[in-house]
């Protein structure tokens, strides 16, 4: 599997519950139930609010991945964005594309300005991601920021990922045990 088809384990990366990570909740208990907490996208975590970075333990629930495989904020942005069917990766100089031929589904990356463009099945927006200095910055369909990944800030291989809340997570979807949720890798070929 190529570099950009794992990055999309991610990317697989999607569109949207276009929402930012976190909700209203106790905040005694960590992220509010339904984003971390323990009947939500993340599993249950250890860790607290108010600038505390969310632990990497708990399971996953049936909503989608542990925060230590995806921080809840990323994967509501990514995971509705995958490819309809077979994903074709098709290199152009800079230019970097990967395109599903079952339906309208793209991820345009350009090498020289560092911007990731990502269209779900239907053709439309769902996000962008931009790379300044090694810092990946995903941006809704609408232009706001969902979270910030800090890949040169690592505690046991893991990033900090930081919700546009501010809720931290250290998460990896590169991890051997996240895989299950990583997008199936491309095959060479050409898009259109």
């Amino acid at each position: 599997m190529n570099g950009i088809s794992r990055w999309l384990g991610g990317v697989t990366i999607g569109a949207l519950a276009l929402t930012a990570c976190g909700s209203e909740g106790d905040e005694s208990s960590g992220p509010a139930s339904g984003i971390g907490g323990g009947t939500g996208v993340g599993g249950s975590s250890t860790g607290g609010q108010d600038g505390g970075v969310v632990g990497t333990g708990g399971g996953s629930t049936t909503d989608g991945p542990p925060p230590e495989c995806y921080a809840p904020c990323l994967w509501a942005l990514v995971s509705d964005c995958r490819p309809a069917g077979a994903c074709t990766s098709d290199e152009r100089g800079d230019l970097r594309i990967l395109c599903d031929s079952a339906s309208s589904w793209r991820y345009e990356y350009d090498t020289f300005v560092s911007e990731t463009t990502v269209l779900g099945q239907d053709g439309s927006l769902c996000y962008v991601v931009e790379n300044t200095n090694s810092t990946p910055t995903y941006l809704d369909a609408d232009g706001n920021v969902v979270v910030t990944l800090g890949l040169g800030t690592r505690v046991d291989g893991r990033y900090l990922a930081t919700c546009a809340d501010g809720t931290q997570y250290y998460s990896d979807h590169n991890a051997p045990e996240c895989l299950t949720w990583a997008m199936p890798a491309c095959t060479e070929g050409v898009c259109p």
